[in-house]
């Protein structure tokens, strides 16, 4: 699988970094698609998540997720997803999201989801104040 993957960022032009955990075997290399739908493709039937920050494309074993929160403070929830959406995770809302109105963040993911998301909300804070992790993670479903 991880060759696989590898072969698929070299035709697509994109850096693509394969967690250790990645041990499937892919007998069939028929793959069709925008890169996105074989990604997509790929993980349902492998179980991986994948996600891209709009550089490289991370690909780690879905069983690896876990939920974290991130409290981000002096930040209105539109300025938090306006970097999340410049970073390119605007298309993985549903792995993660703004809790209310008081800079929460919930990211569902495995740890390179978790670093990648806690970079960019502390990127954005170097202005407005600082971000913190609450220590609570638990595994995904």
């Amino acid at each position: 699988m991880a060759q696989v993957l590898r072969e698929i960022g070299q035709l697509t032009g994109t850096r693509i970094v394969v967690g250790s955990g990645v041990k499937s075997t892919l007998r069939e290399r028929h793959l069709e698609g925008p890169a996105n739908a074989v990604f997509d493709k790929l993980s349902r039937e492998f179980g991986l998540f994948w996600f891209s920050d709009g550089g490289v494309v991370y690909v780690d074993p879905a069983e690896e997720s876990k939920t974290k929160f991130f409290r981000v403070r002096n930040a209105s929830a539109g300025s938090i997803e306006d970097a999340l959406a410049s970073a390119g995770l605007a298309t993985h809302r549903d792995r993660v999201q703004i809790v209310g109105s008081d800079g929460l963040v919930r990211a569902t993911g495995p740890e390179s989801f978790h670093r990648s998301v806690e970079a960019i909300l502390t990127g954005m804070e170097t202005e407005r104040g600082s971000v913190h992790l609450i220590k609570f993670g638990q595994k995904a479903n």
